[in-house]
């Protein structure tokens, strides 16, 4: 019963910070502003937000993806590992 009450108010606090951030993006959108505070800085709104984000999550993933060659490599003993090779076999 205590983990029923306990996804209950996590969902309640859940809708209530999105709506809340709901709230914010729309007035980003009306005023044209960063989080809805009128400023000197250009306006960058949502749009630029999510690019921002796009951008963060491919630099997040090619780090993640040559951290995990490294690992590869160093398991495999192999520091030629993940390279590209000619395909007519010359070194």
């Amino acid at each position: 019963m205590a983990g029923l009450f306990k996804m209950v108010i996590g969902i309640a606090i859940g809708a209530g910070v999105g709506y809340a951030l709901a709230k914010r993006a729309s007035t980003d959108v009306e005023t044209g502003s960063t989080y809805g505070v009128a400023s000197d800085v250009p306006p960058t709104g949502i749009k630029a937000r999510l690019q921002d984000a796009a951008h963060a999550g491919q630099t997040a993933r090619a780090a993640r993806e040559a951290q995990l060659q490294e690992r590869f490599r160093q398991r495999v003993h192999d520091p030629q590992a993940f390279t590209a090779q000619d395909p007519s076999g010359a070194p």
